[in-house]
């Protein structure tokens, strides 16, 4: 690991990369996109949903290359007017490296950046959410090998910040222990990860500010739940909701630190439900902890 010495040097390279990741920037509800051509939606439906969001002040998305929609949503950000494409934000995966290769490449991640940016026409990414990617997951490899280039990828995330391709870089860490180093060394103070009733990495890696809370729907089991199920969540933490979803949708927001959270939404009436939770909805840290108490319990 890198010593004393070595944290120095990276704490003491340019304030401008600690400042610019100050802020994501982002609504507090961010279109989560991937199943959107899993809905057979056509591009005119794709691009008036998010018309729809966006008239809302809900001008965030969640996107990936990897995903089977990616065409489509590009798609249909090029629909929309050039003011209300101005709005956009997104948040793109950035994998570097992939489960194929062992070693960071400052010219893949560049290419992939300007992949996104001309597939979207878009001027920018807001936040790109870069992962370090190895099959096996092995924690110590994963460790080793990013501090081996700890120079090179904080250079590479200063330079692209300062280029204003990004806007900022946060890490999805897969681990813990990851998340961990990562944070120790200032590559990014802040990740985004699970936090719902069946997983909660998001905690364990230490919660920066402005990090973001994907999947608080647990990949749909939150549309399991029983009425009875309402009932004990209600009980538990002292308040009130008519179904799950309002409980789904206040638990991750409920802690200070999390700025936003990526919702999978296919249509109008979806976007309006949830939209309307997540206005309501304000951080309280005894209502975050009351959450918490019930993660496994609805297994």
């Amino acid at each position: 690991m890198i010593g004393l010495f070595g944290k120095l040097v990276l704490n003491g390279m340019s304030d401008s990369f600690h400042q610019s990741v100050s802020n994501t920037n982002l609504s507090k509800l961010v279109i989560g996109t991937m199943r959107l051509a899993d809905k057979f939606l056509t591009i005119s439906q794709t691009r008036n949903l998010f018309k729809t969001a966006i008239d809302r002040n809900i001008d965030s998305f969640h996107i990936s290359h990897e995903y089977s929609s990616y065409d489509l949503v590009c798609k249909a950000f090029k629909l929309l007017n050039n003011v209300d494409r101005d709005e956009v934000k997104i948040i793109a995966k950035l994998p570097e490296p992939h489960f194929d290769k062992c070693l960071f490449s400052k010219v893949k991640i560049e290419e992939n950046i300007d992949s996104i940016l001309a597939s979207t026409s878009l001027d920018r990414i807001d936040v790109a959410q870069w992962m370090w990617r190895l099959n096996p997951l092995n924690d110590e490899l994963r460790i080793n090998r990013t501090n081996d280039q700890l120079f090179e990828i904080k250079d590479t995330f200063e330079r692209l910040i300062i280029s204003g391709k990004v806007r900022n870089i946060i890490c999805f860490p897969y681990s813990s222990a990851y998340m961990k180093f990562i944070r120790e060394f200032d590559l990014c103070n802040f990740h985004v990860n699970y936090l719902n009733f069946w997983e909660d990495p998001l905690i364990d890696g230490g919660i920066g500010e402005n990090s973001i809370a994907l999947r608080p729907l647990g990949s749909g089991k939150a549309f399991q739940l029983s009425p009875d199920d309402v009932l004990k969540i209600n009980e538990v933490t002292k308040t009130e909701a008519s179904c799950a979803l309002e409980h789904c949708i206040r638990f991750p927001l409920s802690h200070k630190n999390i700025s936003s959270i990526v919702v999978g939404i296919n249509s109008v009436s979806q976007l309006d439900q949830i939209a309307d939770i997540v206005d309501c909805t304000e951080h309280n840290m005894s209502l975050f902890e009351s959450y918490r108490d019930l993660i496994g319990v609805f297994d």
